[in-house]
Formats: C-alpha cells, sequence, structure tokens
C-alpha cells in the first residue's frame, strides 16, 4: 500500500509539472494549481526583507570602555526577516516558518500543525504563546516593539495550546534557562509545563486581550555533599487594547508579576527582575511594566507614531532593598513606497535608569540615543 501511495504521489507531482502554460508569467501559478488539486490542499507562501540602517550613540556608561560616549552605526539585515508557508488539508492545516541569523543561516521562527475539531482548535508545535500582544511599532532593534520596555512578550514556544473562539489556553515548554541569582545551581526538576492563558474582547473600534502565565521547578544545590531543593514559582497578568478611531489610534498594554526573567517575559534590567537566593530562601522580585502608543494616519501613505514604555523591577527582603526603572520612548513615521513595500524613519531613546541598593549609593546605568530607519519589502 505504501509503494502504491509513493508511486501514485510521484506520478501526481510529475503531472503538476507537466502542465502546459499559456504563458510564462502564469507558468508556476498553474504548476502549483495542479499540485494543490493532486493533494487536496492549499499552499501559501510569504516572506519579509528587513533592513535596519541605524546610528546609535551610547553613552559612557553604555559604552565598550566606559571611558567616553561611543557612536556606532548598525547596517544589516534584521533577524525577524522572514521566509515561511502556511498550509491546508481539510480540517488540519499548519505552518513553518524561518528566519535569518548574523551568520547568514536559518533559524526556526514558527511550525506548527493545527486541527479544528468543530468546538475548536487544537494546536501543536512552536507558535507564539497567550501572552503575545502587539501595541508598538518601534523598528530600532530589528523591531524592538518596545521589548523589555513595557511590551508584554513570552516570544515563540514549543506548546499544545487549545483555542475556543476567543479564548485560549496552552501548556508550554518550560523556561529554565535562567539563573537564580546567588545560587549555586546543580540540577533542575520540573513536573509540569508552563501554562497560560488568554481572552480576547472586540467590539467596534476596540481590541483588546486579558492574559496570565503561571510556572513552578526546582532548583538543586549541593552543600556539604548533601541536595538541597528549593522551588522557584513565577506568574505574571496582563491587559492590552487597541483603540481605533477615525485616522488616530490609541494603543496601550500593562503587566505585573514575579520573577518574570525566570517566567520568560522579555527584560532589559540588570537587575530586581529574577527569583533571588539570600541563603536561606528564594526571594521573589516584582515587575511592573506598562507601554502607552498614539498615532496618526495622515493618508494610505504615511502613519505617524509615539510610543514610550517603562518596566519598574523590585526585589525586597526585610531591611533590604534592591531596583532598577528601565524606559524608552521613540517617534516614527511609515513611509508606504509601493504595495507591500515601506521604509520607517525613526528616533529615540533607551533609559537603562540607576540599580538602587540598601546601603549603597545610586549607580547610573546609562542610555542609548538612537535614529535611522528600517527598510522592508513583504513578499
Amino acid at each position: 500500500m505504501k509503494k502504491l501511495f509513493a508511486v501514485l504521489a510521484s506520478l501526481a507531482i510529475l503531472a503538476a509539472f507537466a502542465v502546459p502554460a499559456a504563458a510564462q508569467e502564469g507558468d508556476m501559478e498553474a504548476r502549483l494549481k495542479a499540485l494543490e488539486e493532486a493533494f487536496q490542499c492549499s499552499w501559501k507562501f510569504y516572506g519579509s526583507a528587513r533592513m535596519t540602517t541605524f546610528w546609535e550613540k551610547n553613552d559612557r556608561l553604555q559604552s565598550v570602555t566606559g571611558l567616553d560616549d561611543d557612536t556606532d552605526m548598525t547596517w544589516a539585515m534584521q533577524g525577524n526577516s522572514r521566509i515561511g508557508a502556511s498550509v491546508k488539508l481539510g480540517d488540519v492545516s499548519g505552518r513553518f516558518e524561518y528566519g535569518h541569523t548574523s551568520a547568514n543561516g536559518a533559524t526556526l521562527r514558527l511550525l506548527y500543525g493545527e486541527w479544528n475539531f468543530g468546538a475548536g482548535k487544537l494546536l501543536l508545535g512552536q507558535d507564539y504563546t497567550p501572552m503575545t500582544f502587539w501595541v508598538s511599532n518601534q523598528v530600532w532593534g530589528s523591531d524592538n516593539d518596545l521589548l523589555g520596555f513595557g511590551q508584554q512578550y513570552h516570544g515563540r514556544e514549543q506548546q499544545i495550546k487549545l483555542i475556543f473562539g476567543n479564548f485560549q489556553i496552552a501548556a508550554i515548554n518550560p523556561v529554565t534557562n535562567k539563573a537564580v541569582v546567588g545560587f549555586t545551581q546543580a540540577d533542575i526538576d520540573t513536573t509540569i509545563p508552563k501554562l497560560a492563558a488568554s481572552y480576547d474582547i472586540k467590539g467596534g473600534p476596540v481590541k483588546a486581550r486579558i492574559s496570565g502565565a503561571y510556572q513552578t521547578y526546582d532548583v538543586v544545590q549541593i552543600v556539604g555533599g548533601v541536595e538541597d531543593e528549593q522551588g522557584v514559582d513565577a506568574w505574571q497578568i496582563a491587559a492590552g487594547m487597541i483603540y481605533d478611531i477615525g485616522p488616530f489610534f490609541l494603543k496601550g498594554d500593562l503587566y505585573y508579576g514575579e520573577n518574570l526573567r525566570n517566567i520568560g517575559q522579555s527584560t532589559v534590567a540588570s537587575v530586581a527582575d529574577r527569583a533571588y537566593w539570600n541563603g536561606t530562601n528564594i526571594i521573589d522580585s516584582e515587575t511592573l511594566g506598562f507601554a502607552l502608543v498614539a498615532g496618526f494616519k495622515m493618508n494610505d501613505s504615511i502613519i505617524f507614531e509615539a510610543g514610550y514604555g517603562q518596566a519598574n523591577n523590585e526585589v525586597e527582603d526585610g531591611g533590604f532593598k534592591l531596583s532598577q526603572d528601565v524606559k524608552s520612548y521613540y517617534l516614527n513615521a511609515t513611509i508606504n513606497l509601493a504595495k507591500n513595500v515601506f521604509i520607517v524613519p525613526e528616533i529615540g531613546k533607551l533609559d537603562y535608569g540607576d540599580i538602587e541598593q540598601t546601603g549603597l549609593a545610586d549607580a547610573d546605568q546609562g542610555d542609548m540615543k538612537y535614529f535611522g530607519a528600517k527598510w522592508q519589502i513583504n513578499f
């Protein structure tokens, strides 16, 4: 039976590529359509080429030497340039997507299959988590989107996800590669996956999402030849909203949680965003982040946007307190040169704040100013 199927599949492919073309321009479309008919499935390929061209000025505290301000240029293909495809076969569909790496290689961004069983959908593979709700279009840093500065985001992770209309819940590969500060980790034990869920609200000019995530695992250290096991719990709740009214739009999100670096939330803070070990117990950090974005669509060719984001990180243990607040703001304009071709000039600043610690003077972490543009062609 397997041999028969292989023969039939081979004949179908040969037949597809033997389809006579009325013109060279429509040749490939005819062949792909013949393939779709032969296998009773549909394919949709897509891609996005993106270049980042920015000049960045790091102040002395953010420079490599730490002695003077440092100005550098970035002129490269963005890491989130991509190529991929979606495929559908009856109630089953799937998608894959690869991105560019600095070593001129490829990295897997998305790979999942999805089954529509009527009452809902079952998704297996690597996809965006329910903690994803984009509000920012900050393009510096390969579309940084205020990541670490108030934009909620847990990345594209391996998961089993159930989707019922506007509600989704996922069991996700746990994040265990973020160390507990001060803990000499010899082993990690996991018993349950990371859990996340979200609910979308849509009505008129408003689109919103409320979401939450929880994760727990144990870290093990060896003390005097004996294992010492400690639990690391992390959780996060978030809400985001997009409000469109005529040519204007307003977007924002807000999130709060404990040990957010340990659960996988994007963060740029140097301290106070993860779990700490005080020699006896695990001490939880707390993070409050938010982002506000406003924009104006002047016409079909130009869209202006301004954004601000901030994340406040703190850990407290008795009379000891450690904290760091980071913030970023930007102004840009998306200029459409043609269909699927656009440039986004942008100017902005990243401020890494001060590290404040009980008993010590505040330590300024410096800032970075930038200007330049992103160039993008979708195909």
